[in-house]
């Protein structure tokens, strides 16, 4: 981490502490309660919303778990006050903070989804029992898919490579 910090001393700057791991609810995947299958048969848009709103009430329980305090936290940053940051969010970028955390969480879901449908593509191309189970969700057809794939990875690689780069370089 940058200036020699680890995470848990950053935690413990921020007042927080490490949750207790018998405490997490027990859940399908880590940040979402939903797992794909739920979604078959609805809009992606649908999907995307409910993920979004998953991934930030999660944000909200690791921040109560672990005690985050905004205060502590925004001093670290190097602002005087929770006021000054919020304040500094709305001038330089044009939202609160609530928005911008609505929009980094709808970024990283779009981006597991496109990876999500990257990974079904796969399945679909493959010759065994599996893909041919595969291909009738992914393609909507026994038949292998051929190009162009019309699903959102295609889509990103199309229109916004350098974003599909970013976000692998962040999140794998």
């Amino acid at each position: 981490m940058k200036g020699g910090k680890t995470a848990a001393a950053l935690r413990a700057l921020a007042g927080g502490t490490p949750a207790p791991h018998k405490r997490r609810l027990a859940k399908r995947s880590r940040y979402f309660r939903s797992s794909a299958s739920e979604f078959l048969g609805t809009e992606a848009w649908e999907e995307e919303g409910i993920r979004v709103s998953e991934l930030l009430g999660s944000l909200d329980l690791l921040r109560e778990e672990n005690d985050f305090r905004l205060g502590a936290f925004v001093t670290l940053l190097g602002f005087e006050t929770a006021g000054k940051f919020r304040a500094a969010c709305v001038n330089v970028m044009g939202r609160t903070m609530e928005q911008l955390e609505r929009i980094l969480a709808g970024e990283i879901v779009r981006y597991y989804l496109a990876a999500e449908d990257l990974a079904l593509r796969g399945l679909a191309m493959r010759e065994d029992a599996m893909g041919i189970r595969a291909r009738e969700v992914y393609w909507g057809s026994e038949d292998v898919p051929t190009e162009p794939f019309l699903d959102r990875w295609s889509a990103a690689e199309f229109a916004k490579p350098e974003w599909i780069a970013k976000m692998r370089e962040e999140f794998g």
